[in-house]
């Protein structure tokens, strides 16, 4: 989903590979045994808000919405930026040292 709107998910996501093995993780979890123990309900939360925006990202862009105005309402709109606080708090890059509960 992230290579559809290149740009848009880079501004939303610091690491889009960690939020996709979240995002991954989380749904095998829940659709298998029907528990995630190992998740924590805001590590989840942040999963489904992160998930969300670029669900309605690609919709718009798909819409004809250009990019630079997608990358704009990520600081303008107050749901993306709930979305942005929260991926990049859960799904900063390795390196950064971040204890996400994912």
């Amino acid at each position: 989903m992230c290579s559809r709107i290149d740009a848009p998910a880079a501004a939303l996501i610091p690491d889009r590979e960690k939020w996709a093995d979240a995002a991954k993780d989380a749904r095998n979890k829940l659709a298998h045994t029907r528990a995630s123990e190992q998740h924590t309900n805001d590590a989840l939360n942040a999963v489904m808000e992160v998930t969300a925006a670029l669900v309605l990202l690609t919709l718009l862009h798909e819409l004809g919405v250009p990019d630079d105005l997608l990358v704009q309402s990520i600081t303008r709109h107050s749901s993306f930026r709930y979305a942005g606080r929260l991926a990049y708090e859960y799904f900063q890059t390795p390196t950064s040292g971040d204890e996400s509960g994912l």
